[in-house]
């Protein structure tokens, strides 16, 4: 339970390590033509030591010194510095085998609370490869090894020494326990002397990079140069809030409190402040291929997880309806949007390259206009498009330019002090580099009007605190990421966006039907991956064989039942990608022989849908449109929990759902009509 008395605070200590040459902390990829090894780089060519190895250093070292965070003693290394206790996986292995029921199991496990961010040099220094060193390596008797001769980078020679300066950050329940972490920390990479001053008594990180056993990478010490605290959660009387609310924000929050106009969504702009890593499928077994959008599944639970911590609940513990943080009452009522990069646009799959131009086919009447389309050139479906294809594409259809690099770890052995076989990650990092995500959070509007006026406006200005504390996480590597809310939609916003939808299909309907009355036409273009088919029409039992007439049948009955018998499929331009299944379960292992595949079917993002509405009213379609737009695709509710069953043998809840970020769409783009084949 939430105590004022005793208030959790999120504190950033900006420090500096000075470090001692030579140092070796090498870049994943290549350098310069003859040399080995060189010196890992930002984009701006300082030299850049990995959060996450300085992070798994200080986690060494507390496990050598049996110390938690603060500098206390403590009992049990594991659970007080691992990612996950080891009871809670075996346990958790024995809940997904049956043996023990999911209510029974009491252990928790919280990720470590300490976030490194990456450490850049403070001074100049030499371009890769112009400073080298040679290095052979020894056999048993002492003589270099045949062929073990290596050129490494070396930017920082003997005797010279370099100052690298990042920001960490951690959660603490007491003011007194931030300013124990803070002096501990310190404490961690600073050599002191002993009471009668005779021995210099090294720090408990006493080096780092490659080498350390032969001098590499000593560190001399650290000083912080800047601290900042912010309170978590807010006291009674919102004393504790620290930062400002932009003016027209405090003028929404006003309005919420002084009318009864509620807002129904708003507009987030999401800084990543570290390179990060969030995966969207495992390849060739430890390499992570990070994608370049954030799910709102990954910001949510970021929010959920300090929120958590803050009010002392365990990281699976629900919020309490009655919970004295407005924000914890009203959370399961929000679902984020998945954040795409400022300038991403979805490119539909309607889409073909005829030549030199690019033709949009979602208002072709392909059956009467095929030969018209045969005689302008071959088409070149998404499947086919080469690299000058997408050059062409990209004028009409721009896509966020987001720099990535590899970056490997391997995990060391501390008696041999080399990489343990079969423990080497490799992930392919995103670098933020100035970029911006964009989402959107939107209230369930069954939920909305269960809060009061001014309960609402409190976890709204609430919420705009947490997303300018700088102490969210996501991915692997424990990236900081920040938000600022930067429009709310009330209901007269939403209702114009609808409007102008509408409006937009009904042209389209003209276009596409020039010789009948008045209609709309929807054209949706997938955002996210969605779960639309029902698997038992898929099956060869039923009579599927996969035939265009059969896919055109199968999604015309799906967004049937999504809008209420209120569109039919007019056209279709879908692509399929299967994820999931037995196999595709990693963490934890179960035992998968003599078990099917049974993976789940997804529509792929940029599948595109033609619909045709049923009737001209304005009330209905807007309805459908409104929760289209707003909450995403989500299929009856009974087909997502028999598909989850059928895949992996139990009722567990389905992620492939809209509060996950799954089924979002993209309706009534002009683009369909600027570049339609004619």
């Amino acid at each position: 339970m939430y105590d004022d008395s005793n208030e959790t605070v999120g504190v950033s200590v900006e420090l500096e390590i000075e470090v001692s040459g030579p140092i070796l902390v090498a870049d994943s990829e290549s350098g310069p033509w003859g040399v080995d090894a060189v010196f890992n780089r930002d984009l701006s060519g300082r030299l850049s030591i990995p959060g996450t190895l300085l992070r798994g250093l200080y986690r060494e070292a507390l496990d050598k010194i049996n110390r938690d965070i603060f500098g206390n003693l403590r009992e049990d290394v594991c659970e007080s510095t691992r990612l996950f206790d080891k009871k809670v996986l075996s346990e958790l292995d024995a809940i997904v085998r049956g043996t023990i029921e999911n209510n029974s199991r009491q252990a928790d496990s919280w990720r470590f609370p300490v976030v490194f961010s990456d450490f850049v040099s403070t001074s100049k220094v030499p371009a890769p490869g112009e400073n080298v060193v040679t290095h052979n390596s020894l056999n048993e008797w002492g003589s270099a090894l045949k062929g073990s001769l290596r050129v490494i980078d070396c930017p920082v020679g003997y005797n010279e020494t370099v100052c690298f300066r990042g920001t960490v950050t951690c959660v603490c329940e007491t003011n007194s326990n931030a300013v124990s972490f803070r002096d501990n920390l310190v404490a961690m990479f600073t050599e002191r002397t002993n009471s009668r001053r005779t021995k210099v008594i090294g720090g408990v990180v006493p080096a780092l990079g490659q080498f350390k056993s032969i001098g590499y990478g000593k560190i001399m010490g650290a000083k912080i140069i800047d601290t900042f605290s912010n309170p978590i959660l807010p006291n009674s009387d919102n004393s504790s809030r620290v930062v400002k609310v932009p003016q027209p924000l405090e003028d929404a929050f006003s309005q919420v409190r002084e009318t009864s106009l509620r807002p129904l969504a708003f507009n987030v702009k999401w800084s990543v402040l570290d390179p990060f890593c969030i995966p969207e499928k495992i390849v060739k077994g430890n390499v992570y291929e990070s994608t370049d959008y954030i799910g709102g599944d990954i910001l949510k639970g970021a929010i959920a997880g300090l929120l958590r911590r803050a009010c002392g609940l365990g990281s699976r513990e629900a919020f309490a309806k009655d919970s004295p943080v407005p924000l914890c009452r009203i959370f399961d009522s929000l679902q984020i949007s998945t954040a795409f990069p400022e300038g991403h646009s979805q490119i539909p799959s309607s889409l073909v390259v005829l030549g030199q131009s690019v033709r949009d086919l979602a208002l072709m009447d392909l059956e009467q206009n095929w030969r018209n389309l045969a005689a302008a050139g071959v088409p070149a479906f998404y499947p086919d498009w080469k690299p000058k294809d997408f050059e062409l594409i990209v004028r009409h259809y721009s896509r966020a330019n987001v720099p990535r690099k590899l970056r490997v770890r391997t995990a060391i052995s501390s008696d041999q002090r080399s990489a343990e076989n079969e423990k080497l990650f490799a992930n392919r990092i995103v670098i933020p580099d100035g970029h911006v995500w964009n989402s959107r959070i939107h209230i369930n509007p069954d939920k909305n009007n269960s809060f009061s006026s001014d309960e609402l406006a409190e976890a709204m200005t609430h919420l705009h605190d947490i997303l300018d504390s700088k102490m969210m996480v996501v991915g692997k590597t424990g990236a900081r990421v920040k938000g600022l809310i930067h429009e709310y939609i009330f209901h007269e916003k939403m209702e114009q966006i609808v409007e102008n939808t509408y409006r937009q299909g009904r042209e389209f309907y003209r276009q596409r039907f020039p010789d009948t009355d008045d209609g709309f036409l929807a054209i949706v273009v997938l955002k996210t991956p969605a779960l639309l088919l029902d698997w038992r029409n898929l099956a060869e039992s039923s009579g599927f064989e996969g035939s265009q007439d059969q896919m055109f049948q199968v999604y015309d009955e799906a967004f049937r039942e999504l809008s209420d018998d209120r569109f039919r499929l007019v056209n279709q331009f879908a692509r399929h990608e299967l994820i999931g299944g037995y196999k595709a379960w990693s963490m934890p292992r179960i035992d998968v022989e003599g078990k099917p595949y049974n993976p789940i079917l997804l529509t792929a993002p940029g599948s595109t849908f033609v619909l045709r509405s049923t009737h001209n009213e304005f009330r209905s379609i807007s309805k459908v449109l409104e929760r289209w737009m707003f909450q995403g695709l989500r299929p009856e509710q009974s087909m997502l929990r028999k598909c989850i069953e059928v895949a992996y043998g139990t009722d567990i809840n389905n992620r492939y759902v809209p509060t996950n970020g799954y089924g979002e769409v993209q309706i009534n783009d002009q683009r369909h009509l600027e570049l339609r084949f004619r």
